[in-house]
This record gives C-alpha cells, structure tokens and sequence, in this order.
C-alpha cells in the first residue's frame, strides 16, 4: 500500500511532545522550572535539582554514561514522560573530556585546526538526535537547561551591541541549541529602568521586584523562539507555558 496515497494525508495540528532549550541568568529558576514538567527525570551532573523532589540519574562521568541513560529510557519500560538534561554547557564539557581520552589529548584545542571542536558538536548532535528518538519513539517530552553569558553581537545593519545568549561553544553547539528545539526560551528577573538626576549626573538605574520572567520570542537582548503562538513573556512557572502549549493544539482538526 502506498502510504503516501491521498488517504493517509493528515489535516491540521499534531500534538506532539515539547522540544526546549531553556536558558537564563545563573539562580533564575531553570531547574525549578523544569521539574514542573510532567513525569520528569533528570539526566546532569549539576547540583541545581539537589534540593528538589525529583527523579534522577547518578551524575554522568562520561559520554557513554550519557548514552546509557538514554537507552534505558528508551528500551525500558518507564512512567516517566519528560527527560531534562541539565546542564548543555556540561554536557559538552563531558563531550570535551570524553574525547580527550579518547585521542590522548591534553586539551580539546590539541586536534589542531579547529578540529576538536567540530567533533565536539558532531557528538553534541548526536546527542540530541538520541533525545529526538525518545521524543518520536517514545513520545517523551525533552528539555535542555543551558546558562547564559553576554556577548557582542555584530549587527551587519548597524551598530554592534552586546546580548544575552547560550554559554555554549559559539560555534558549534550553540547553533544546535537554537535550530533543534520547537521552543528556545531565555529566563530573567523582571527589570525596569529609568533615568535619575539631571544635566551631566543623569544616569539610567535598573531594578528588579525578583519576578522570574520567561521570554518567548527574540529581541534585541537575547536570542528566543517558539512554535506555539506564546506570549511573548510569561511568568516562570511551568504551569503557564503548559496552559498555553495545550491551547494551542486545542483546536486540532481530525483528518
């Protein structure tokens, strides 16, 4: 049977589970976001779900660790729904070591011309290929946590100025990071600025009420998207992003 015969075509939205790099300042909540997700189970050497009731595996030592918690979500039976990789700039880091001892090399920088790095995001993408397969075989929803840095952006239409993004390998990974999830969503604190004083003493002050904000969409500032129609900020809680990705897919049309 040709399954590409007019019968089998598929009308409208398909809910399928949720894709996300989630990045933010250090102390922000990424974590604590995370374990709002359904079923979750934590994949990460990082400390930040020590104090949380969740689910997790003992602290990866290297790639092939990383690879085995895979599987075993993968070929075991399980209740868990979501798998939250925490941190990426670990994770490449443990990419980094990984390979190393693999060649015998001091230094990742050792390969030679770039060389090293450019294995390090073959292995990251393959990675996440892994993650991919839970979400389609498995239907696992995936998150990825990453930390934040400012960088200099060149805006080839003006003048440079600095934003928030990954603090992944610039050139590798972070692209990854951005093209793979269905939602990269940068986490803040609330700010508002204004300015004070006058004439030469005038300056611009920020403050923060501690709000924990997550941003959905890209501007100038840091680097987001989605593919669910969010708002462009929402608070960081799970339970709001949830409340909008099932809106979403709520008028699915049945084909």
């Amino acid at each position: 049977m040709n399954q590409m015969s007019l019968d089998n075509l598929i009308v409208g939205k398909r809910k399928t589970p949720f894709r996300i790099t989630l990045y933010g300042l250090e102390g922000v909540g990424k974590t604590t976001f995370a374990a709002g997700a359904p079923n979750p189970i934590f994949i990460g050497a990082e400390d930040g779900s020590d104090g949380l009731d969740v689910t997790r595996f003992p602290a990866p030592q290297n790639l092939e660790d990383i690879r085995a918690a895979i599987i075993t979500l993968a070929e075991e039976e399980h209740h868990f729904e979501t798998v939250i990789v925490d941190s990426a700039d670990w994770l490449e880091q443990i990419i980094s070591k990984s390979l190393c001892q693999q060649h015998g090399w001091d230094s990742i920088e050792d390969a030679g011309y770039g060389k090293g790095y450019k294995m390090v995001g073959e292995k990251f993408k393959e990675v996440l290929d892994c993650l991919s397969f839970l979400r389609s075989e498995r239907d696992m929803n995936v998150i990825i946590i990453a930390h934040s840095v400012v960088k200099a952006f060149n805006d080839p239409t003006g003048e440079s100025y600095d934003h928030y993004t990954l603090a992944t390998s610039e050139k590798q990974v972070t692209p990854l990071l951005k093209q793979w999830p269905d939602a990269l969503l940068f986490a803040d604190f609330d700010k508002s600025k204004k300015e004070v004083g006058e004439g030469l003493n005038k300056r611009t002050v920020a403050k923060s009420y501690g709000r924990r904000e997550l941003h959905t969409q890209h501007n100038a500032a840091h680097d987001a998207k989605n593919r669910y129609n969010l708002p462009k900020k929402l608070p960081l809680e799970f339970s709001a992003f949830l409340e909008h990705y099932d809106a979403f897919f709520a008028d699915t049309k049945k084909g």
